[in-house]
Parts: C-alpha cells; structure tokens; sequence
C-alpha cells in the first residue's frame, strides 16, 4: 500500500504528457493530457478553518495513478499550512485507498480530526476492523474484547488509538509541497470547459472511460501540457 514519494514526485516533475491545471477561484483541478483529453478531475471546497476538503473526483482510468496525482496535486497547490481533509461521505473504495496510501506515507503529516466540526463518528465506529491495522501495537485478544462490547470508538476518541483516515487531515512538508506546486499550472476555466468537467464528475467512477464519457471529454478543448507556463516557472 505505501508507495514511493520519490516515484510519485519524480514522475509529476517529469510528466511531459501530462498538465494539472490548478483553478483556485472555481475550486477544480483537472488533469489533462497533451490530446487534450481530461484524464482526471477533482472539485474541492475551502472551508473557514485553515482545511480544503475533496467534494469528488472523477478518473478516465483505474490503476493509473490519476486519482493519487490530483489529490497530491490539490496538497501542493491549496497553498502552504491549508489541510486536506476526506470528503464527507465515503463512497468509493478508490477515494480511500488514496487516503491510506497518504496514511503510510511517513513524510506527510497527519493531524486527528478529532475535537474538530470535521470528525464524523461513523468511520471509527463502522470501519472497526480496518483501525486494527493501523494499530498494529494492540493485541488481538484486546481488540476482541473491544469489538464485542462496541467500545472502540471511546479508545479513538481518548486518543490512545489512531483513528481512520477518514477522520485524519493531511498536509505536506513545505519543501516537498513547493516543489510540486512548481509542477502545477494555475488556470482560469471558461464557463463551457467547468459545465464539461461537471459533467464528467456527475459520471460514476468506473464510466468515465466509457465512450459515452468520450463525446464529453472531447466536447471542450483545454491547453495542451507545455503550452502554459506556470506563474511559478514564469518567475
């Protein structure tokens, strides 16, 4: 499950094919590549409080690493100190496979939710079975014990077990975040290129690939990678 930031970050400086075109005002990245095709497209929101939460994402493929990029992508780009956080409602396995993935990573800070607006007990009180790996130090019989009498989310919430990832926020050192917002092309979308992506987010995971996915991810041209310089790279 742990991959590599120097594989990952190596590939994003590297990536000639591809461009993340980072739109702060309407609060989108898309990834596209240089057919100008949308390989990806992820919709986050700000909130009050220092934190950008993902709201959906949307991938032409799995296994790609598309959905890995954008999420690091929006890390990188929100700006230093902001934290991302899970969306509010977990309804793809690939959405947390990501969140693991940053999970191990052992450079990216993780900071618990919990005593924040953002913590949502249902995770830790749902997905029991998947905190036990993140607790490696409890022993079985004890987590047994607390599986039976339903009181694992108590032992979260006091702090002496680590919570799901779902309920934990994340954020990148800043020499590491830096140096992948110089991979990230700042961009405003027209008013036709946000209604394309829109629609490919209202899409089901698995059928943005589709053909009918096609006619939407061709309908609306985007800037090829290399054709617009970062403002960081312009500097």
């Amino acid at each position: 499950m742990h991959h590599s930031k120097t594989v990952f970050d190596k590939a994003f400086a590297h990536a000639e094919n591809t461009e993340c075109l980072f739109d702060m005002q309407h609060q989108l990245i898309a990834l596209v590549d240089n057919h100008q095709q949308i390989l990806g497209v992820l919709q986050f929101e700000l909130r009050d409080d220092n934190y950008a939460q993902i709201e959906t994402l949307a991938t032409a493929a799995e296994k790609k690493g598309y959905g890995y990029r954008l999420y690091l992508t929006a890390l990188a780009a929100v700006g230093p100190g902001m934290q991302l956080i899970p969306q509010a409602c977990q309804d793809s396995d690939v959405c947390l496979n990501i969140w693991y993935k940053f999970y191990m990573e052992p450079d990216i800070i993780k900071t618990s939710l919990n005593g924040t607006k953002h913590y949502r007990f249902d995770f830790d009180a749902t997905y029991s079975h998947e905190l036990a790996g993140l607790n490696p130090d409890i022993i079985c019989e004890q987590w047994d014990v607390w599986e039976i009498t339903d009181d694992i989310y108590t032992h979260v919430k006091s702090g002496e077990l680590n919570p799901h990832p779902s309920n934990v926020s994340f954020t990148l050192p800043e020499p590491r975040r830096a140096h992948l917002a110089k991979t990230v092309t700042p961009y405003v979308f027209t008013a036709a290129q946000i209604e394309a992506l829109n629609k490919c987010l209202s899409l089901a995971y698995e059928n943005l690939g589709a053909p009918a996915a096609d006619i939407l991810r061709q309908g609306v041209s985007f800037p090829a990678p290399g054709q617009l310089v970062s403002s960081a790279q312009a500097a």
